[in-house]
């Protein structure tokens, strides 16, 4: 008795739907939602349109006593489609329907047809129940509406055949207690593949903030260096390129709009103008090639992106030439040739073999191959910049000769630049889009074979409760619908169409006419047909996805099934062709509005699939705004003040660029912008705890240098850490002495190496060697 108990209660709370398990309250959850507005739109249309018809049959076949009747009915449908503008409470909606159509019944069972429709008018209702009336009540309420219906119609003339009463009882508890297991069971899995997609989505957002917020810090970091730090090297070597103090001037206005943008002081720069390639301070440039309006023209074609890393490669090149080949001057040619736009840079210094420099064995001839690096880095930063941007990078160099850069860059619509841009988004919108259709055409595969199976357990039961069953006919149907199944399983979606359109077509065709051979195809009455029977081959193959075409062969096969069926029962019985065209005509419509929930799930699908879209990019530009903050901050925290009030008192003419005393303060601010540069944005952890090393070791007057290979410390913990380390070894430094600090992966974890040198001989320690594996454990000292 007590498993029993148990049974009854797992049943009852399997039954339990919970409002917030269907209302998309959770902004993660959609598909449930939909799903709901889909379903509840389609069986109040579809149950309007049952009571509108209901109307004039009722009063066809009762005459003048039948107006009541179909005022209520027409009453009825108004309410429906009330309930379907104004969102009205289903409830007591599906019980007026389903009291209506017992007293129907009851007032007519010996008329078949109106009879009938009065049963499927009920069936209708017990189906809104279970679909439509959440939480705990809507099961003991159509359970409770049905015993008091058997009993109403037990007193009827009808009520001696205790077959009719026992299979309308039946009929409605499977209808309301199927439905509800299937919904509750969806509702489950639409809930958590929500959730799994919101996840999918969130991970995908976050990487893309993180990729958005490399690149922007990348960018800001490369055009620092193409900038300022190119300008402070400039003035510092003092070469003929600053003699020109108009043009340095001007360069150092722009770099100190460019250092408080970073810093977020104003929010707009200066455009980049394609001139600007023979406008850098360092040495003289000679010009070639198009004049200004011509090369303006071409550049129209380009975004500012492009532009702006065309320039940053000529700078780049200019910089190395300065400091490594001995030339006192670069020409410079610029070239449209159809399409194209070509930029070439040339020195006539030392040269270099651009062979040996990638080994890294030489670098500009006589110059010492620890210079390699150096070059080997000018070398990958312009190709690296090209590729990144969409145009061709070339380098040659002869030792003695010369070095040679040329840029080829394709000239394109600046829309298309944007586009091209833009392609990450895309597709992120694609993959979301992707992940909600595939999820839609889940929950369409599950609600089908829900479907169908509670239709073959429905023909099952009420095989076993003694439904009428001549020739035996109704083991053959459900043989059938279980073949049905198989194939729809065994059957990967999209798969195979025209062969599981044959047999689903066959197997929907042969369940239709086994049901009318089990009652005699209506001349034992209307009450013991299973049109719903018919639906489930039909349901299935509506469910697999195939092509709308195939669709619509196999619903016309169906139909010519079901008129020659009605046109040959014709010939025996009126009534009996009536009952045929009743069933075959219900049996259609449940499967039209089925396809119309499956049209209007994807429908709602995409709706959703689009706002998450914009919801997704909302978030996005809210996330990246505030990443832009967090940026902005961090260059505020670098300490850029004294490259900004040097730059500045230089572009105002406070300062002479020439002095020996400026020059050494840009030696001081080169050298410190450039060890800020190499801590990249993916030191998540590492950089913001070494920025304030270089600051502290600048304050100081230390001769600090630091390398940082790009390895990021495991944790903030780790990361302090390490510059705790670092700024008490600094601390240990007195001004003017040379501190180095090293820090790259080792031992699964990072190494943190420092080198004091020092003329102090009583010191004990020189080198010291840090591990760090973790951020459970402590340093090894080595």
């Amino acid at each position: 008795m007590s498993v029993v108990i148990r049974m009854l209660r797992v049943l009852f709370t399997r039954l339990h739907v919970e409002r917030s398990e269907a209302i998309d309250t959770d902004p993660d959850i959609w598909a449930a939602g939909a799903f709901m507005r889909a379903l509840s739109r389609v069986t109040l249309i579809g149950c309007a349109a049952l009571a509108f018809a209901v109307a004039p049959l009722v009063i066809v076949r009762l005459g003048t006593d039948g107006y009541a009747f179909a005022a209520a009915e027409v009453v009825l449908g108004a309410v429906m489609v009330l309930a379907l503008l104004m969102q009205l409470p289903p409830a007591p909606i599906a019980l007026a329907a389903f009291g209506l159509g017992a007293v129907i019944l009851t007032h007519s069972p010996e008329l078949a047809v109106l009879a009938s429709a009065a049963t499927w008018q009920m069936n209708f209702a017990s189906f809104m129940m279970g679909a439509l009336v959440l939480g705990g009540g809507a099961v003991p309420l159509m359970l409770a509406a049905t015993l008091v219906c058997a009993v109403v119609t037990s007193s009827s003339p009808h009520g001696a055949d205790p077959r009719f009463t026992t299979s309308l009882v039946l009929i409605q508890v499977l209808i309301v207690t199927v439905t509800r297991l299937a919904l509750a069971s969806l509702l489950r899995y639409v809930n958590s593949t929500d959730r799994a997609i919101a996840r999918s989505e969130m991970a995908r957002e976050e990487a893309a903030l993180q990729r958005q917020a490399i690149t922007q810090m990348s960018e800001q970091i490369r055009v620092l260096h193409d900038t300022a730090i190119n300008t402070l090297g400039a003035i510092a070597n003092g070469n003929s390129g600053v003699s020109d103090m108009a043009q340095v001037r001007t360069q150092c206005s722009r770099d100190v709009a460019l250092l408080r943008r970073l810093r977020g002081e104003q929010h707009t720069l200066p455009d980049d103008d394609i001139l600007d390639v023979f406008c850098q301070p360092g040495l003289r440039v000679t010009r070639h090639g198009v004049e200004d309006d011509e090369l303006r023209a071409a550049a129209q074609h380009l975004s500012s992106d492009v532009i702006r890393a065309v320039i940053g490669c000529v700078r780049e090149a200019q910089t190395n030439a300065m400091k490594h080949s001995g030339a006192d001057e670069v020409d410079i040619t610029a070239s449209v040739a159809g399409s194209r736009l070509r930029i070439e840079l040339h020195d006539a210094g030392r040269g270099f073999d651009v062979a040996d420099v990638l080994r890294g064995t030489s670098a500009h001839g006589a110059t010492p191959a620890t210079h390699a690096p150096k070059t080997t880095g000018f070398l990958s930063s312009i190709h690296e910049r090209a590729r990144a941007h969409g145009f061709a990078a070339s380098v040659t160099s002869t030792v003695g000769a010369g070095t040679t850069v040329r840029l080829t860059i394709p000239l394109r619509d600046r829309a298309s630049s944007t586009a091209l841009a833009g392609g990450s988004a895309s597709l992120g919108s694609t993959q979301r889009s992707v992940a909600t259709q595939g999820a839609a055409t889940t929950l369409i595969r599950r609600a089908g074979a829900f479907w169908a199976t509670g239709a073959t357990i429905g023909s099952t039961v009420l095989l076993g409760a003694g439904g009428t069953n001549l020739h035996l006919a109704l083991f053959p149907m459900i043989g059938f619908m279980v073949l049905a199944l198989m194939i729809f399983w065994r059957t990967p979606p999209g798969s195979s169409p025209r062969t599981i359109t044959f047999w689903l077509t066959l197997c929907t065709c042969a369940v239709y006419l086994l049901a009318g051979a089990a009652n005699d195809f209506g001349m034992q009455g209307w009450t013991q047909w299973n049109a719903i029977a018919a639906t489930a081959p039909y349901v299935l193959l509506l469910s697999h996805g195939v092509a709308a075409r195939y669709v619509a062969v196999a619903g016309g096969i169906w139909t010519l099934c079901v008129a020659l069926t009605v046109t040959t029962m014709a010939t025996v019985s009126a009534d009996a062709a009536l009952v045929a065209l009743t069933a075959g005509v219900i049996a259609l419509a449940v499967s039209a509005m089925w396809s119309a929930i499956q049209a209007q799930i994807l429908r709602l699908n995409r709706q959703a699939a689009s706002a998450r879209d914009a919801l997704f990019q909302a978030r996005m530009a809210t996330e990246l705004a505030a990443g832009a903050q967090r940026i902005h901050r961090r260059w505020v925290d670098a300490g850029l003040d004294n490259a900004v009030h040097l730059l500045s008192a230089i572009a105002n003419g406070d300062v002479a660029a020439d002095e020996p005393s400026s020059r050494q303060a840009c030696i001081v601010e080169e050298r410190y912008l450039r060890q800020l540069s190499q801590i990249g944005p993916d030191l998540v952890h590492l950089g913001p705890e070494l920025v304030p090393t270089l600051q502290y070791a600048r304050a100081r007057g230390i001769d600090y240098t630091l390398r940082v290979t790009g390895a990021d410390a495991e944790d903030d913990a780790e990361a302090r850490r390490i510059s705790t380390e670092i700024i008490a070894g600094l601390q240990a430094t007195s001004p003017r002495q040379r501190f180095t600090a090293s820090v790259f992966p080792a031992h699964d974890g990072l190494q943190l190496t420092m080198v004091h040198a020092t003329k102090q001989k009583h010191r004990p320690l020189d080198v010291m060697e840090l591990v760090y594996a973790g951020s459970e454990s402590g340093p090894l000292v080595r």
